[in-house]
């Protein structure tokens, strides 16, 4: 998770608040009852609830208070926001906002860490100069040649995707938009690079098509 320290400090969020607001979000889909009491403060918790942060939802028979706290989406958005760094413009959102939209519509769709993707997409965008419409057009043109499984197709991938490749000599393997933009080869890798990006490979290797591609823009 990315923290904007600045924004911090100027909302005046204590650190054990930004934990506990943290916890509660993510209670939605983990048991962090314990976590969530440990961080909480009773003046923070009237506040919270008092300007429309966190809310009590109805629960599960059995549940305790602590386990029925969630965020309102202005708690979501206030959460967000301290994370929210200054290393994206408006381009790199609604284009993640684009990207996953046509990725959800897929069935071996994996949904992509928001923030994550706006940043890989910002340092994609720095690291080779590719920008606004030819940056669209070229995550178009790879999210096009990837490889989209048939539901009813019950053949291992290999034999489906060998196919498809046949057909399509430009083919890729992607189900996860954060990923076009720079992969890593195992969950210690943290620095980007060119190498590790599907996207910036997939430019190199279809160079020419995707030049053309972007000469139809100037048209």
């Amino acid at each position: 998770m990315y923290l904007n320290f600045d924004k911090i400090v100027k909302r005046e969020v204590h650190p054990k608040d930004l934990l506990f607001l943290q916890a509660v979000h993510q209670q939605k889909t983990e048991e962090l009852e314990n976590v969530v009491a440990m961080y909480m403060e009773d003046d923070s918790l009237e506040r919270f609830l008092s300007d429309g942060i966190v809310e009590y939802i109805k629960g599960k028979k059995g549940d305790t208070e602590i386990a029925r706290l969630r965020l309102t989406k202005k708690g979501r958005d206030f959460l967000l926001e301290l994370q929210k760094g200054e290393d994206w413009t408006e381009v790199e959102v609604e284009l993640v906002k684009w990207g996953e939209a046509v990725y959800s519509k897929r069935p071996n769709y994996v949904k992509s860490n928001k923030l994550e993707a706006q940043r890989r997409m910002y340092w994609f965008a720095q690291e080779t100069g590719i920008t606004k419409n030819e940056l669209a057009v070229l995550m178009d043109c790879f999210m096009k040649d990837c490889f989209v499984p048939e539901e009813y197709d019950k053949r291992p991938f290999n034999e489906q995707f060998g196919e498809f490749k046949k057909k399509n000599p430009r083919a890729q393997v992607s189900n996860k938009l954060e990923n076009i933009l720079w992969a890593p080869k195992d969950r210690f890798q943290r620095h980007y690079t060119l190498e590790g990006s599907p996207l910036w490979n997939y430019y190199r290797d279809n160079e020419d098509y995707i030049e053309k591609q972007w000469e139809r823009l100037k048209k």
